[in-house]
């Protein structure tokens, strides 16, 4: 039983680590898509920019 739950642990982590070792060299790029603002259904209190700015 205890060989068995020490063999399941080497498995998740070589799994992690065969994962986390992979050869993509591409580099991100940003998107040129405007940033999303929300819209408040509460309307013009002062409190509401408050909110946004969070």
């Amino acid at each position: 039983m205890k060989i068995k739950y020490i063999l399941w642990i080497f498995v998740v982590i070589g799994m992690i680590g065969w994962q986390s070792c992979s050869d993509d060299s591409e580099t991100l790029t940003p998107s040129d898509m405007e940033e999303w603002k929300p819209v408040l259904a509460s309307g013009n209190n002062v409190y509401d920019e408050k909110i946004e700015d969070f």
